[in-house]
Formats: structure tokens, sequence, C-alpha cells
């Protein structure tokens, strides 16, 4: 051998006789009460030796812990692919194995109850890598949440496995990891959590007032009557509320109060209008719950209205419900007569 690899074998010699030491005097107190001096009489070298080499004592201790996350990452690479398959990935048994074999670096680094600093890095690493290769568009925050959950459980699980003595055997401790993750963590949170079914059609949106059922072409405006806007009917109300015929998010909430815009579910938008004219009265007598932006849901109360108030300025109260996209359906039907309370059916949509 050459006089330079001579002396590459002399300097990795060097450092594993310090990570040794270090390793060996971190069972037995905090780093911050290592000396250099204790470290160098253990490791059989010369303090210049060990400063030529490396600031203090702490920079020796960040290159052992980023050896020993770099080496984390290699296995972490090689199994996250490896989430879908039955059989135990031989990753996941190289890295029980590697713990098992190396005992004391474990006990150094992750402590005894694995909740040191850095055992905090190596969960930041392997959640990094997993949604990096599970999620690369991004994570939701529940599914952060999910694979944080999961992360500290396995961490736990090996700790326990430290204080039982390391047993059973790496092997079985990798058949049991794997069994959980095919219990179906890791194909959620892939997946992501399920997106709520899509509303049936035909679906029906309820009655927003308590009254009496005005038929499209009897509703006094001829904007309404004539379906510019959309098919709706309106609804003669007995008392000043307003609840939500469907559940969505409220898309327009003038401040008037006299209406209010609907995205709802499946789609549908519908429009509520409180009178006929009303907008005249600049928001007196009306008193919304909700507000632009706000998710609701079917039967919520949405506003209250002063009907006497609303009779004074000479104004009809009807309650006005317009399906804005009503080209969207095949029929928008009205299936209430007479007398209705809200939540009862009102109008029935089609595709």
């Amino acid at each position: 051998m050459n006089a330079k690899g001579d002396a590459n074998r002399s300097v990795r010699m060097t450092k594993q006789r310090l990570y040794q030491a270090l390793i060996s005097l971190l069972q037995q107190k905090d780093l911050r009460e290592i000396t250099v001096r204790e470290l160098t009489e253990m490791a059989g070298i010369s303090r210049g030796t060990f400063y030529f080499h490396y600031a203090d004592i702490y920079a020796l201790m960040e290159q052992m812990e980023s050896a020993q996350l770099d080496h984390l990452c290699e296995l972490m690479d090689a199994l996250v692919p490896s989430i879908s398959q039955e059989d135990v990935p031989p990753a996941l048994v190289t890295l029980f194995e590697y713990l098992n074999e190396n005992r004391d670096v474990c006990s150094a680094l992750y402590g005894k109850t694995w909740e040191s600093e850095f055992t905090r890095s190596a969960k930041d690493v392997i959640a990094r890598r997993c949604l990096g290769q599970l999620i690369p568009e991004g994570a939701t925050p529940r599914q952060q949440y999910l694979l944080a959950f999961a992360i500290n459980g396995c961490f736990g699980c090996i700790a326990a496995w430290q204080q039982q003595g390391y047993q059973p055997a790496p092997q079985e401790m990798a058949d049991v990891t794997w069994q959980v993750v095919h219990m179906g963590f890791f194909d959620f949170l892939k997946k992501g959590p399920a997106q709520p079914a899509a509303p049936a059609f035909p679906m029906t949106l309820a009655a927003d007032a308590k009254g009496t059922v005005v038929p499209m072409e009897q509703i006094p405006d001829e904007v309404f009557a004539q379906g510019i806007l959309g098919k709706c009917c309106g609804i003669d109300p007995s008392e000043g509320k307003v609840f939500a015929p469907v559940s969505g998010t409220i898309t327009q909430a003038p401040d008037s109060g006299h209406a209010l815009g609907i995205q709802g579910d499946g789609g549908v938008e519908v429009l509520i209008h409180v009178g006929v004219d009303t907008v005249e009265m600049k928001g007196d007598g009306f008193s919304p719950k909700v507000k632009e932006g706000d998710t609701i849901t079917k039967g919520q109360l949405l506003l209250e209205m002063d009907l006497a108030k609303i009779a004074a300025a000479n104004h009809p109260a009807v309650v006005i419900t317009v399906i804005t996209n009503t080209d969207d359906y095949q029929n928008v039907e009205l299936v209430a007569s007479g007398t209705v309370a809200p939540g009862d059916d009102l109008l029935k949509i089609s595709k």
C-alpha cells in the first residue's frame, strides 16, 4: 500500500477509536461532562491528534451523528419503496439487525428512553423520506399528524425492545413491524383520508322557512316568476327565521343581509332571497348568522328577519329559493305544497 493509502487508513483508525471512546463515555455521563483529556486517554491518542481532526467534542459528536443519519437514510430509501409488498423487506430486517449489533451506539445516540435530540433528528429524517416518496405532491396536515403518530409508535416499540434486552430476535421484530404496516396505515397515508361521497341524484333541497309554499309563477316579482335567475319557489314565512336548504359553503353574503348565495354539496348553486325589493331596507330588519366563506350544514340557521319591519316597509316577505345553475340539471321540480316546516322536502333536482 502506498503512503497516501497508509495515511487514510491511519485517519480512519484514529476516528474509529475516538468514536468508540466517545460511545463508551456516553454510557456513563452526559456529553457536556466529557472532557477532551479523558476522551483521548481512553482512545489512546494525543490531544494534539484530536485537535488536528476536531475543534471540540461537539464536532466529533456531530460527525458521528451525521454518519448514523446517512446510514438511516440509506435504509429508509431501500425500505419505503417496499411498502406495498407483502413479504418483509430485507431492509427492515437489516435495520433491526443493525440496532441489535450496535447496541452501544444506539444507547449513546438515542438514549435509554429514545427521547434524545438525536432521536428527534432521526424521526425528522424518516418523516421526510416517507413523505417525499409516498406523497411527493405534498402532505395534508392530517397526513402529517398520522405519520408523526406512526413514527413515534415505531420508536416506542424499539425502545421497549431495547428494555427487553433486544428480545425477540431481529427477524421476529421485523415480522411484527411489517404486520402493523400492512394493517392499512401506509395505504391510508399514501392515499389520504377518504373523501365524502358526492350526494346522490336526484337530490332534495329542504324548506328553508316555516310558512306557505308559493310556486314560482306566483312569486310577486317578474324576475323570479319568469325563472330568469333559474328555477325557484317561495315560502310566505310565518316566522322570521331562514335555514339552510342544503349543506355547502356561503359564497355571497351582502351587507344588506336580505340574501345569501350557497355553493351546495354536489355542485348545486342556490340563491336565497328574502322578500321583494328588500334591498331598499339597507339591512334594517335583517340579522345574518353566517358570513361569506362559512361552511354550513343542511338545517342550520342562516339569518333572522323582522317580519313586522318588512311589512311596514310595504315589501312582500316571501323567502325565495333559486337554483341558479338550473341549466346543469335535467329537471328542478317543486315537490311541496301548502304549509311546510324547515327541513321538509321542497325542491327535487335530477340530473
